[in-house]
């Protein structure tokens, strides 16, 4: 059960991780329009595809072509939960990221100013 869920829930995650990695830079244009609906859908439904890929892959594998309801929803939800948790370490990752991006722009816009103290630049 762990090789399946390993190899799906990886699989997940970093489909996820790059779509929102492609898709984070678009972010104003998708959401003003419809797309946005479209491509969130569509993520969505990607991350279901490898959840069922993942328990048809462990009942054909492992199981012998039989699998119980209990055995397929904890391998179903292992996924998923690899799944989220990789895309939230990338998001994480992101968000900081940006953060300091930030503080570097906030801190090019500033000079020193007369006794150390730091004053607007005029662009």
């Amino acid at each position: 059960m762990k090789k399946t869920v390993l190899t799906f829930g990886l699989i997940s995650a970093a489909l996820s991780s790059v779509m929102m990695l492609l898709t984070v830079p678009f972010m104003d244009r998708i959401t003003r329009s419809d797309l946005g609906e479209y491509v969130g859908y569509t993520l969505i439904l990607l991350s279901f595809l490898l959840v069922f890929f993942g328990v048809r892959s462990y009942r054909d594998n492992v199981g012998g072509g039989t699998v119980t309801f209990g055995r397929a929803f904890t391998v179903g939800i292992l996924i998923t939960l690899l799944s989220c948790a990789g895309c939230h370490h990338v998001g994480a990752h992101l968000l900081h990221a940006g953060a300091g991006l930030r503080r570097q722009v906030r801190r090019s816009c500033h000079r020193t100013g007369p006794g150390g103290r730091r004053e607007r630049a005029d662009p």
